[in-house]
Parts: C-alpha cells; structure tokens; sequence
C-alpha cells in the first residue's frame, strides 16, 4: 500500500528506470500530483508513457472531482472530459446504469472469464482492446496502451459492487499480473 507521496516516488522512480511494474488503484480518484499539469501530461500519464501499468477497479478516473477534506464524491460535477484528458479514453455513453458484460477472445487471452453486471462502459473506439463488452456493445473491461511492452498500460474493469466475489477478484489479480511475452 502506498500513501500519496509513495506512489508519486513510486512513478517517478519507474519513469526513470522502466522497470515492469503495476499500480492496482483501490479508489476511484488520484492525488493531486498525479493528475495533468499546466506543463502538459501528468505524473499518471507519463508512467503508463514510459511503460507502466495501472488497474483501475473503478469508476473512470477523474469523473468526478472528490471533496479533499471528506473524501466523498460529489456527484454533481461529472464531467466526462476529465477521465479522456487523463487516460484517452472516452465515456460519452458510459452510465450507472448496470448492463451485462461478457468477455471477449481478447479477455479469454488475459485468460478472464465469464460475464457480469458492470457499469460505465468506456466508448470501444478509444481504447485498444475490448476485454469485455456490454449488451451496447462498449468496452466494460478495457486496456489502452500507450506504446509499453504487451500488458502495460491502463487496464479498466469497474467492479460492481454485487461483484465483489472471488471470482471477479480473481480476475482483477490476472489483469495485474499479466504481462505477455
């Protein structure tokens, strides 16, 4: 586990020396220090620009801002240019409405399975690999690349609530961990 500080010398250390590594978020928002800054592209985006991998488990980042002081989502800011300024991936029609989402060859090649209810699906056309698709055909489960070795990247799987079982907590571990030769 690692607080804010540790995880921004955490990036920086691995953009510095592109050793494989993986940051699994447990939390739908980021520090400050990691978000993009006025120079351009922020500590986030520029680990996954050198090779990182993150595991996101939540709602896409950035979509709502996040009261600091009490750490509660303010649900009347969404604003779906935040998670593609951050990450390039859109969420034009991504909802909290639950819709089914059943892996795709590419998912059963990360050697995922089975099918679940999810939500905030990320529009298919602005990420890499479709994972999982939904019943509107958009990617439930999702990995967008930005010129890393295979399996780098940010890899989004919103974990329904319902969903917390073993199995999809099983998936969330091979999401992590894999890293193709």
């Amino acid at each position: 586990m690692l607080d804010a500080e540790a995880l921004r010398a955490f990036l920086q250390a691995r953009i510095a020396d592109r050793a494989r590594s993986v940051v699994v978020f447990a939390m739908d928002d980021l520090p400050d220090a990691l978000r993009d800054n006025a120079r351009g592209r922020g500590l986030l985006r520029r680990y996954l620009d050198a090779g990182g991998k993150v595991v996101w488990p939540g709602l896409p980042p950035a979509l709502f801002k996040v009261d600091r002081a009490s750490g509660q989502v303010d649900v009347g800011t969404l604003d779906r240019s935040r998670p593609e300024a951050l990450v390039g991936v859109r969420f034009q029609r991504g909802n909290f409405d639950p819709l089914s989402e059943h892996v795709t060859a590419a998912g059963r090649r990360w050697n995922l399975d089975g099918w679940w209810n999810g939500t905030w699906s990320a529009d298919a056309d602005s990420v890499t690999t479709v994972l999982a698709r939904d019943e509107n055909g958009d990617a439930g489960m999702y990995v967008k690349t930005y010129g890393g070795p295979d399996g780098s990247g940010f890899v989004g799987m919103m974990v329904p609530e319902a969903e917390t079982t073993t199995h999809f907590l099983g998936m969330l571990q091979v999401a992590a961990e894999l890293f193709p030769r």
